[in-house]
């Protein structure tokens, strides 16, 4: 990324972090947000414009599936772009972002999903997926699993 990134930090009174994104995304359009890694190993720029579209498409595909404003959504998964593309999608429909470290047992995402009860769980890895699906019977409140990574069946 080049040039000066420098972002003026001035909140005002009830601003979101939405409201945040979508000024930024205003601000920024077309310059890089992030860089993801690529399969070769090396790095791609992905803009504020395409960032928007996929907080976007999360957040239409939140409401396709019936989440509301105050509904949870969780994320288990490692630091990655997806992560937060999920966070802000989910949080701009006024849903609840519920983290689960990447780490925790299937026992202990089991408690943080039932204690939240969370309707969606976004997962990084296949590893997190087979972890879900291994106490699925135990999450009623579960209407999806949303794998970011692609997975053979």
């Amino acid at each position: 990324m080049e040039g000066d990134m420098r972002v003026d930090t001035t909140i005002t009174n009830k601003t979101t972090i939405p409201e945040i994104f979508q000024r930024r995304v205003k601000e920024m359009g077309d310059k890089p947000c992030v860089a993801k890694k690529t399969r070769e190993g090396t790095f791609e720029d992905i803009s504020w414009n395409q960032m928007n579209e996929m907080v976007r498409s999360i957040g239409l595909y939140c409401v396709s599936m019936g989440i509301n404003p105050g509904d949870k959504v969780a994320i288990f998964s490692p630091n990655r772009y997806e992560w937060w593309v999920a966070d802000m999608g989910s949080i701009s429909i006024g849903a609840t972002t519920v983290p689960i470290y990447a780490t925790n047992t299937p026992e202990e995402a089991r408690y943080i999903l039932n204690n939240s009860d969370s309707r969606i769980c976004f997962v990084g890895t296949r590893e997190h997926l087979d972890k879900v699906l291994a106490i699925r019977k135990d999450l009623p409140q579960l209407i999806d699993i949303v794998v970011f990574d692609e997975i053979d069946q």
